[in-house]
């Protein structure tokens, strides 16, 4: 579950911590970057693709989490 950055050469997401792709290119400077929401709902992953905007891709991840509590939807928990 988080917010992931999808690398503007391969199309490749990954999280916001990762700096340069497996391809190669500096992800962290592009200016060209999309980011993207990953949860898990009813036991499915679920992506789903924000845009160009961080503020809009955590505002979005905050309304899904707050909606999951909300309505009593088991929350998968994925640890590593």
């Amino acid at each position: 579950m988080g917010i992931l950055v999808e690398c503007p050469a391969c199309k490749l997401r990954g999280g916001l911590k990762r700096k340069i792709c497996k391809c190669g290119h500096n992800v962290q400077k592009v200016g060209s970057k999309n980011y993207w929401i990953e949860y898990y709902l009813e036991g499915k992953r679920t992506r789903e693709r924000i845009g160009r905007s961080k503020q809009a891709a955590e505002n979005r991840f905050r309304e899904v989490q707050t909606a999951k509590l909300r309505e009593g939807i088991s929350v998968k928990i994925r640890t590593l």
